[in-house]
């Protein structure tokens, strides 16, 4: 899992209810899907209440990865979480 688990795991700005909806969470560069992980737990980042976390698996030859997911959001600025 690696770098990407690293960067993706921790301090998102969401709603804690629909955080555990979340069926797969995506490591993003560039506009383009890096990883794919499995969330199977979600806690609150220790430094920022507001925050949340989480612990999962990588998701092995997912169908997401290496698609370009440019077109369907504005990554410019904001909050980086998006739900589809």
């Amino acid at each position: 899992m690696g770098n990407f688990y690293l960067a993706a795991k921790e301090a998102w700005r969401v709603n804690e209810n629909r955080a555990k909806e979340v069926d797969y969470v995506c490591a993003v560069y560039q506009n383009i899907i890096c990883k794919t992980f499995r969330p199977t737990k979600w806690y609150r980042f220790p430094e920022n209440g507001n925050r949340w976390g989480f612990d999962g698996d990588s998701v092995n030859h997912s169908i997401y990865d290496n698609k370009d997911v440019g077109h369907l959001v504005n990554w410019v600025g904001g909050n980086p979480v998006r739900f589809f």
